[in-house]
């Protein structure tokens, strides 16, 4: 069974067989060594789709008394697959898939036990595997897929929002737009503005621009819209929505029909002008001394004297912009908010 290329195949071919396959896939000798403390932590591991690091095993079996002794035994036994790493510090390990046909104990704890177990799974992932360089889409989807799994976490997708925005790594951004939209039933549109609403109250201006942008991302996956899409198909009702709180607790400072009305003050309309972006950002502060600026050295504050510096909806790394609204220019410089939304601006969004 394990040689075949098709394993899901195999096994359904025998389990249709009323005669005892099992057993001519292990061995007695081998199921007597598999006490309940071995069933225990594989099917705790079981949490995990792909292979990972020794130290994510053990951070979700550490509510069980000897874990580490089990997990080497079932290694040795041949329960879990080892990498062919080198070093040990950089070893993969996952349980055998092909268990749970075999061995009806061995199976994912039931909900809500395992909701902690996938909680642990994804923060201790992200510890490993959460940083700038780590580019590898597989690794951050299975970060959020875990993260996403807790449904008893109200917050989870926002949580995963601020891990993506805290690595700073566009496989991160992709891997959580993806799975975002895998859980979109979870998303209630009833509810994208509470938490803006409450961060602008208390005057957390960067959290209410993530919260923003959090909402557009949101909307794409509940709506189905291509990233590439958003700007002209997202509803008007919730552009207006977002702008009414900002401009409300700005004191009219802040907010999109504020960034219209600049737009439209440099002679802006619904077709591109390269040079009338550019006055656009030296005017909001986004532009300084002739560079777009890197989202953390802009002002999160009422007191600046920018007028329509927020909301802003990306940042931008090296070479890369994060969030909705980036578009590379040259010289890897990022417009904060393109052109397509200033337009959709122009074309529907009366105030």
């Amino acid at each position: 069974v394990l040689s075949c290329e098709d394993i899901e195949g195999k096994l359904s071919q025998l389990e249709s067989n009323s005669e005892d396959w099992q057993g001519k896939v292990i061995w007695p000798e081998l199921y007597a060594q598999i006490d309940k403390k071995i069933v225990q932590v594989l099917s705790h591991c079981l949490v995990f789709k792909i292979p990972v690091p020794m130290s994510a095993l053990e951070a979700v079996c550490e509510s069980i008394s000897g874990h580490q002794e089990k997990l080497n035994q079932a290694i040795d036994l041949g329960l879990i697959e080892v990498g062919s790493e080198v070093e040990e510090s950089d070893r993969i390990y996952r349980v055998l898939r092909i268990l749970p046909h075999i061995i009806s104990s061995i199976k994912l704890p039931e909900v809500p036990d395992v909701y902690s177990l996938y909680e642990k799974g994804s923060e201790k992932l992200f510890e490993l595997w959460g940083k700038e360089d780590n580019g590898n889409e597989e690794k951050w989807r299975e970060i959020f897929r875990l993260k996403f799994a807790n449904k008893e976490n109200s917050e989870r997708f926002r949580q995963g929002f601020s891990r993506m925005l805290e690595a700073e790594c566009y496989q991160a951004d992709e891997a959580y737009e993806s799975e975002l939209r895998q859980n979109k039933t979870e998303i209630s549109e009833d509810s994208l503005c509470i938490q803006l609403e409450e961060y602008l109250y208390q005057g957390e201006w960067r959290k209410a621009d993530e919260e923003t942008a959090f909402i557009f991302y949101q909307v794409m996956a509940l709506k189905n819209i291509r990233r590439g899409d958003i700007y002209e198909n997202i509803q008007i009702s919730i552009l207006k929505e977002i702008d009414q709180l900002w401009v409300l607790y700005s004191h009219h400072k802040f907010g999109f029909s504020v960034q219209k009305e600049i737009y439209q003050s440099l002679g802006g309309t619904e077709e591109y002008n390269e040079k009338v972006l550019e006055a656009f950002g030296n005017k909001t502060g986004w532009r300084q001394g002739g560079k777009w600026l890197y989202y953390p050295k802009l002002t999160f504050s009422l007191d600046t004297h920018w007028v329509g510096h927020l909301p802003v909806l990306s940042l931008k790394i090296e070479g890369y912009g994060i969030g909705l609204f980036s578009r590379v220019l040259g010289q890897g410089e990022t417009m904060l908010i393109p052109n397509y939304l200033l337009r959709r601006y122009l074309k529907d969004f009366n105030t």
